[in-house]
């Protein structure tokens, strides 16, 4: 009986020891993702066209800027 108990007991500490790795790991992954999904989420920013942008664009043939319509993102 009492070399049962011991058995259980070094497996128990086992698992304690792999369910504490398995949550670092957790926890690591989850930080993982959030800072992804921050980087997704600020991958593009978008404003309008100032003024001075626009007179500046008829003497940069890089930059193109298409004609204001209504369509929304």
């Amino acid at each position: 009986l009492r070399a049962q108990r011991a058995a259980q007991e070094q497996r128990l500490e086992e698992q304690e020891k792999q369910l504490h790795g398995l949550e670092m790991e957790r926890r690591r992954l989850h930080n993982v993702i959030q800072e992804l999904k921050g980087n997704i989420r600020v991958f593009c920013r978008v404003r309008p066209v100032l003024p001075k942008e626009e007179e500046r664009q008829k003497n940069l043939d890089h930059l193109h800027f298409p004609p204001q319509d209504n369509k929304t993102l």
